[in-house]
């Protein structure tokens, strides 16, 4: 938003389409109804983020719990050392896996379903 006089007018106009929003008397009022205009958009904008994450957290707890929890699918371990870097995170899941658990095992005890399809497509485990 931004201010422009005209006479003696101080008229508040919108940044992106130079919309005239208010008009007022004095350019106190003017920057006045700025900040309140900006914090009505900031507390807008960290709603609809707030919605935005509750509703990826939702969706993600919810795939995660019916699509794996009781998949009875048994991992098979074809790698004789873990192939992942030494020290990163998917070296931790790959430790996870044992000969003869369940898919549903594996995701319970931290591991992700994304490692179960990659390590598969690259012959590291097999599952049946």
């Amino acid at each position: 938003m931004n201010i422009k006089v005209k006479g003696t007018d101080y008229i508040v106009y919108s940044a992106e389409g130079g919309i005239a929003l208010a008009k007022f008397a004095s350019k106190k009022e003017a920057v006045q109804f700025m900040k309140k205009e900006k914090k009505r958009a900031e507390e807008i904008v960290a709603k609809k983020r707030q919605e935005l994450i509750e509703t990826a957290t939702t969706t993600k707890a919810k795939h995660r719990g019916n699509s794996h929890e009781k998949d009875t699918r048994v991992i098979t371990v074809l790698s004789e050392k873990n192939p992942k870097k030494a020290a990163s995170k998917s070296y931790k899941r790959f430790e996870l896996y044992r000969n003869g658990m369940t898919v549903a095992e594996f995701i319970k005890a931290g591991g992700h379903a994304g490692d179960i399809d990659w390590d598969s497509k690259r012959k590291f485990i097999t599952v049946q």
